[in-house]
């Protein structure tokens, strides 16, 4: 079973996924330990000023700002989850609504970036 799985295409066909998550995790945790990534939201974070809704919508701006800027749902979920998981530890929300704000985003609003590649894929 396992030759199947190695020369039919099965790891190899998700190596470029896994390429763009491995990327971005590195650039993510560069970004986040050099404070880039907290002067970014920074701004942001104090013009929410602690409201759920503000929050939740920072955190649709910023996912699909990253959609475009990325064009992968992928490199969106991880570097926008980044970003704004400390703003909704410290204001008390759920992660799961931050996972959820990130997936509406990330995946309706890729379609709707023609040069996503999940617009790509649907044309």
């Amino acid at each position: 079973m396992c030759p199947y799985i190695l020369s039919r295409g099965g790891l190899y066909s998700l190596m470029s996924s896994f390429l763009v998550v491995l990327l971005a995790m590195c650039v993510t945790g560069m970004l986040e330990q050099s404070g880039v990534l907290s002067s970014l939201v920074e701004p942001l974070v104090k013009r929410t000023h602690g409201s759920t809704f503000r929050i939740t919508l920072a955190t649709m701006v910023i996912a699909l700002i990253t959609n475009m800027i990325g064009s992968s749902m992928l490199l969106t979920s991880i570097v926008a989850g980044s970003l704004m998981k400390n703003v909704f530890k410290n204001n008390n929300l759920a992660p799961e609504n931050l996972s959820r704000n990130i997936e509406d985003v990330g995946t309706m609003g890729a379609p709707v970036i023609p040069w996503n590649s999940n617009a790509i894929y649907c044309s």
